[in-house]
This record gives structure tokens, sequence and C-alpha cells, in this order.
């Protein structure tokens, strides 16, 4: 018999902080200093949408005010690099 596990989907969204170079974590509100910017989806609808092209999405993404929880700095984003 062959055993059967389920699989993990992680999906994370690194920047650098542009003041201390910390790495944040877009879908992590322990490294945007509390703030859940993906609380109903929206970074992971951006970054993999249902329908046109993901480099489409990917040139048109923004988020403003995001706070490094290292340094306190905020910044905005803006397009993903994959």
């Amino acid at each position: 018999m062959v055993d059967s596990v389920e699989a993990v989907l992680d999906i994370n969204l690194f920047v650098d902080c542009p003041n201390c170079r910390d790495t944040v974590n877009l879908m992590d509100p322990y490294t945007t200093d509390g703030v859940d910017h993906n609380d109903c989806g929206e970074l992971l609808t951006h970054a993999c949408p249902g329908e046109g092209h993901w480099s489409d999405s990917h040139e048109k993404f923004k988020l403003n005010d995001v706070c490094c929880s290292y340094c306190k700095h905020e910044f905005n984003v803006k397009g993903i690099a994959w």
C-alpha cells in the first residue's frame, strides 16, 4: 500500500524595505507591522489573477502604506518581479 499525503501551497510576496533592507513578507501581518494587506485576498488576486495574463497584473500591481516592522519606515510597492 502506498501512503497519500496532502500538499501545502505556501504563497509569499517579499519586498526589501528601502530604508533598512530588511525583508518584508507582504502576506504576513507580523512583518507589515500588524496590517493584513491580504485580508480579503486582495494581494493574492493581484499576484495570481484568475483571468488575463499574470505579467499584465504584475506590472499594474500597487500597494501603498507598507510599514516595515523592523525600522517602522513606510513605503509603497509598485510591480511584482518573478
